[in-house]
């Protein structure tokens, strides 16, 4: 099935995560962590993004970056292709350890911006590998409360800080406090988790199926909506992407076969 065109912008900032295939590991010691750090301020250097958050788990990656004008898909492709390369080589193995393209969302407002940061710091948190998030030696969160090096010099501390006050002290303060509580009736909130289920559901697509409905169906849309629907685990959001129409239009032809779906 053809890849669909990534949404881009010059100078958007991204939540980033890259997975491994099927969800194998893909940092086996710290040493190819402190790689893939490495390798992310080299890109850093040749591209000119900003990275403003990370968190590296043992099977996937989380990344809030700004694009500040390079191409995202090719500073991740650099990236990925250079840690492969090294992690085959030293592990005597061949083959993806990437799962297929990485998945990426525009964070396009403040308060998305720091919500995604949270949910990035917490993940640690989240998997149970440790009860504090400033515990973990493998994410950026503990440089934003100055209780952890930047050895990498990776991180544009100012950029989140500043959102929340101009005052350092306190922007360091509310920032941990903002971290700490969890505010699930936040718009932010509920969009950002949304994306973590989209990206869980494109997890279990069975592509061939999708390729085989898609162009059996191609001048039919209202069919091919149908087949994607009945057949798939795919969102409403994702079938709609796929026959290229809004998620309104998807969910009226749906609706008008309800019988059929």
């Amino acid at each position: 099935m053809p890849r669909r065109p990534r949404i881009k912008s010059e100078n958007a900032i991204y939540h980033i995560i890259q997975r491994g295939n099927e969800k194998q590991i893909i940092f086996r010691e710290e040493e190819d962590k402190t790689r893939f750090l490495n390798t992310l301020k080299l890109k850093k250097h040749k591209y000119g993004f900003e990275v403003y958050c990370y968190c590296l788990m043992d099977n996937h990656i989380h990344l809030l970056v700004g694009s500040e004008g390079a191409d995202v898909s090719e500073f991740m492709k650099s990236i990925s292709v250079s840690y492969v390369m090294y992690f085959n080589k030293k592990y005597e193995r061949i083959g993806h350890l990437f799962q297929g393209r990485f998945k990426s969302e525009i964070v396009d407002t403040d308060k998305y911006f720091l919500q995604a940061s949270k949910y990035i710091h917490k993940n640690p948190v989240k998997a149970g590998i440790v009860d504090l998030p400033e515990k973990y030696k493998w994410s950026s969160y503990g440089i934003y409360l100055g209780v952890a090096r930047d050895e990498f010099r990776l991180i544009d501390r100012e950029f989140l800080l500043e959102i929340i006050s101009e005052d350092k002290k306190v922007a360091v303060e509310e920032y941990k406090k903002f971290v700490e509580f969890e505010d699930i009736t936040d718009e932010s909130y509920k969009r950002f988790i949304k994306f973590e289920e989209i990206q869980d559901e494109i997890k279990n697509i069975n592509c061939e199926l999708i390729e085989e409905i898609t162009r059996k169906y191609s001048l039919k849309k209202d069919q091919m909506i149908v087949e994607l629907r009945k057949n798939t685990n795919l969102s409403l959001r994702e079938i709609s992407k796929l026959a290229g129409i809004s998620a309104s239009t998807a969910h009226r032809i749906l609706k008008n076969n309800k019988n059929k779906a």
